[in-house]
């Protein structure tokens, strides 16, 4: 692309710069990142993620958390799905108080809800299943103990 100033024309030469820097400012956002919640080993918030075959993207407090696709893998002995391949853990450190949780699904299923940490540990196992209610095959289940997996 070619612009071409006309230096007797100040008027439209400032009408062409503010374009193009509105262009840049709104080409800059459009590639904004979110900002990321990392992770800790030491957090006070566990969430066990039992979704299979989808990407998720999850979102706490609107910092992404989890961004990856979780995958079915069988058993490799007995063909059958192991606990890990039902889910997978992530630690954080959050705040007391509110905190808000969203999921995007490239199944483009989504999901968003409110839980509270209350300063003890906590445990969070958002999960995918279409039976009772395909409308909403979402949830959150929040704990004060350790999920004990059978």
């Amino acid at each position: 692309m070619i612009i071409v100033l006309d230096i007797n024309n100040k008027m439209k030469n400032t009408n062409i710069i503010f374009l193009l820097l509105l262009f840049c400012v709104f080409a800059v956002i459009g590639r904004a990142q979110p900002v990321e919640l990392k992770q800790s080993e030491t957090g006070n918030f566990e969430l066990h993620i039992a979704v299979v075959n989808v990407y998720l993207k999850v979102f706490i407090d609107e910092k992404l958390a989890v961004s990856e696709k979780l995958e079915y893998k069988p058993d490799s002995a007995a063909d059958t799905i192991s606990s890990e391949a039902y889910h997978k853990i992530f630690k954080f450190s959050l705040a007391p108080g509110k905190h808000l949780i969203r999921v995007e699904a490239d199944n483009n299923i989504g999901f968003q809800t409110e839980f509270e940490i209350n300063g003890a540990k906590h445990w969070g196992l958002l999960s995918y299943s279409t039976f009772p209610t395909p409308q909403k095959p979402y949830s959150l289940e929040i704990y004060d103990h350790q999920i004990m997996y059978q």
